[in-house]
Formats: structure tokens, sequence, C-alpha cells
């Protein structure tokens, strides 16, 4: 994780934010307190590390804009085969294929990230406009890759999203412990012996089911500034002003990996999630594959 945020900072903004950004790291003692647990988050952040490196562009996106069309009418004169996403910027296939490879091991690792993979890959091809050429292949191969865990959910679970299924309804046992009992939900017993106890829910269903739009605004929100307080940068103060100061500077000096890895990082459901009013629905270190973004942010201020 180290080496890579030294080297994705290097590349993307400066080479001094890399070095400083992987000391940071080096020195996080949440994140060194995660590498001892043999989970998965230091897998996902390298994986995620990977892509960038693979497809990002520094001038990319103002090329882009550069060449797109000034106006409706301009966009209505040219001819549907022109137009992106059918026509539009052709990856290298070696790209192509290391990228897709770090996409499946991302969702391959950790299943519920199946939407912040395609939220990932849905800015970048709008970004520097792919082509049929560069997205259909990735999106293919990702494909054939992962569907066969998804196939064995089906036949195990009775259901090809299982982990989702699972989670939402945990996190709805979770966030209302106070309706135990009640049409729905679990009875205590039961949910002392299985916190998946209980009707299971879509993770739709929890989210926009269990919670108004109001609410999921509200949370994601709030979860989005405690993950930075409380969880990423705890009791240091001046390195959670200097993440502030740098996210600004990064947005205004244009410096977009930063604010778009923490962006699809978290939303929309992480951030939320970190909101919701209860400690137990958002382990923290569902935040650590955002950490080198973060450090990228204090480092540029």
């Amino acid at each position: 994780v180290v080496g890579f945020t030294l080297i994705v900072g290097s590349r993307t903004v400066h080479v001094g934010v890399g070095i400083i950004a992987g000391l940071l790291i080096s020195m996080n003692e949440h994140h060194m307190l995660n590498n001892i647990q043999g989970l998965r988050e230091e897998l996902v952040t390298v994986l995620l590390m990977i892509l960038v490196v693979i497809v990002w562009n520094v001038n990319g996106v103002a090329a882009v804009i550069r060449r797109a069309p000034t106006s409706v009418g301009s966009i209505l004169e040219m001819r549907v085969a022109h137009l992106w996403p059918f026509a539009g910027v052709t990856l290298p296939q070696w790209r192509v294929a290391i990228a897709a490879l770090a996409c499946a091991g991302i969702i391959l690792t950790r299943a519920d990230m199946i939407v912040t993979v395609a939220v990932i890959l849905g800015t970048l091809a709008i970004a520097y406009r792919w082509g049929w050429r560069t997205w259909l292949p990735m999106g293919a191969t990702i494909f054939v890759l992962v569907a066969p865990m998804y196939l064995g959910y089906w036949f195990t679970h009775g259901d090809p999203f299982w982990p989702g299924t699972y989670g939402a309804t945990v996190n709805r046992n979770l966030e209302f412990p106070e309706r135990m009992g009640t049409p729905g939900f679990p009875s205590a017993a039961e949910y002392a012996a299985n916190w998946a106890a209980g009707p299971l829910i879509s993770p739709f269903t929890y989210f926009f089911g269990y919670h108004s739009g109001a609410q999921f605004i509200s949370y994601s929100v709030t979860g989005f500034e405690r993950i930075f307080r409380e969880i990423l940068f705890p009791d240091q103060p001046i390195i959670l002003a200097s993440f502030w100061v740098g996210l600004g500077l990064t947005i205004v000096t244009r410096r977009w990996v930063v604010p778009w890895g923490i962006a699809v990082g978290l939303f929309p459901f992480y951030a939320f999630m970190a909101g919701v009013p209860s400690a137990w629905v958002f382990p923290g270190r569902y935040a650590h594959q955002i950490l080198p973004f973060a450090a990228m942010a204090v480092a540029y201020a």
C-alpha cells in the first residue's frame, strides 16, 4: 500500500506528494493495526492503486474537454458512429487486460464492491471517452472472471448476490435493535443466535426502504466527515485540518485523482453506512481503501 501510494502520488500529483503520503501511511497507527488482522482491505487498496496506475492519464481530462462538442447542435450534426461511447479512446490491450484483472480482483475480494467498481469504470469511461474497443473487452473480461462466484452463490444460497443480501440484513438488525420482535425483525433470541436472523432483504431495500431520501443524504454527509475525523485521522487535529485544506486545493488546482479517488471509494454507500447512528454498522476498516488518496491530500497541503 505504501509503495503504490508513492507511485500513484508521484505520477498523478507530484513526487513530493507521493513520498510524503507514503510516509504518512507508514506511520498511521490504525492502518498498522488493521494490517496484522489478515483481512481484505490492503488487497483491495493495492488493486485499486494498480488500476489507477494503469489507466490514469494526467492530461487526459483536459484534452477530452478541449475536444468535446460545444453545443447540442454540434452533437446532432455528428454521425452516431463517431459519438462516444461508440467511438473514442482506445487503450492498449495490455492496459485493458491489467485494468480488467484489477477490477475483477476487487470484486472477488469483496463482492459488495461491484457497485464501486461500476462507478469507478463509469467515471473513467466518461472522463476519458473510452471507445467500445476499451470498455467492451474490459467489461467482458470482468464478467467472465466474476460470474462463477455469483453463480456459486446462486447454487448454494439461491441468491447470486448473497453477500449483499446478508450484509443488508445484518445492517438492518444492527441499526434498529429497538425493533427486535416486531414484524419484519427477528426476536431477541433469534438475533442472539444469528446476526442475519429475520426476513432477508436486499441492499436496495435496506438503503431506500428503511430510510428516506433526506436521511440517505444526511447520513452520507455525516458519515463522510466522520470517516476522516474518527477513523482515518483520529486525535490528529493538524493532519485532519491539512486534509481538508489539501482536498480543497486539489479541487481548485484540478489534481482530480485525489477527490475522484475519495468520492468513488466512499460514495454512494460507504459514507452513508458511516453516518448511520449505530457504531456497529460501519467497521472503520471499510474506509481504508481511500487512505492513500486522503494521505495525498494531506501531503499536498
